[in-house]
C-alpha cells in the first residue's frame, strides 16, 4: 500500500435515512462496510512511520523484507521484520579521545540483532554551530556507542546517537 493516504469515509449516513429502520440486509452490508474501514485504518497504522525519538526501544513502523534465510520448508515463516530505533542522549562530544555511552538495547543473544541505521549530531549551543558526526567516528557494539574524536569538540555540549536496528 503506497504511503498512508485513506479516502474519506464510505460508512453510510444513517441521518439521511428519514427516521426509517434499517432492513436486515442494509444493517448486513453497513457492519460490512464498517469493518472494512477498519481494516483500511489497521493497515494504514501498520505501514505509518512515527517520527518519535525516545530514549527507549520504540517501533518506527518501517518494516524490512523477511529474513532471506527462511522460506516455506523452515520452522519459522517468512515475514517482514519491524524496524526498532533507540535514541542515545550522548550529552558532550570529548577532547581527541573516545567515549562510550550506554545505548540500552538487550541483545538476547548473539547475532539476533542487526543495526540497519546509525547517525549522530551534535549541537554547540553557544556559538549556536551543528555538526553531523562522520559514520568514521561511531562504533557500536553489544553496549555502548562509542564516538571517537579527532580534535577537541567538547563546545558540541548536546548530542544525539539514531540507532535503528531489526532483530533476526
Amino acid at each position: 500500500m503506497p504511503g498512508t493516504f485513506l479516502p474519506p469515509s464510505r460508512i453510510p449516513d444513517p441521518i439521511s435515512r428519514n427516521d426509517r429502520e434499517f432492513t436486515k440486509d442494509e444493517l448486513e452490508n453497513m457492519f460490512l462496510i464498517i469493518r472494512n474501514e477498519i481494516d483500511d485504518i489497521i493497515r494504514v497504522l501498520n505501514t505509518k512511520t512515527t517520527g518519535s525519538h525516545e530514549l527507549d526501544e520504540f517501533i518506527t513502523g518501517s518494516t524490512y523484507f523477511p529474513d532471506p534465510t527462511l522460506n516455506s520448508t523452515t520452522a519459522v515463516l517468512p515475514t517482514p521484520r519491524p524496524e526498532y530505533l533507540t535514541t542515545v542522549n550522548f550529552g558532550t562530544l570529548p577532547n581527541t579521545a573516545a567515549k562510550a555511552v550506554a545505548h540500552g538495547i538487550t541483545f538476547p543473544s548473539p547475532n539476533t540483532l542487526k543495526m540497519v541505521h546509525i547517525h549522530a549530531s551534535a549541537s554547540d549551543l553557544v556559538t549556536p554551530a551543528y555538526i553531523e558526526i562522520p559514520a568514521s567516528w561511531i562504533a557500536v557494539d553489544g553496549t555502548n556507542v562509542t564516538i571517537t574524536t579527532p580534535g577537541n569538540y567538547t563546545a558540541y555540549t548536546e548530542c544525539y546517537v539514531i540507532l535503528k536496528y531489526i532483530k533476526v
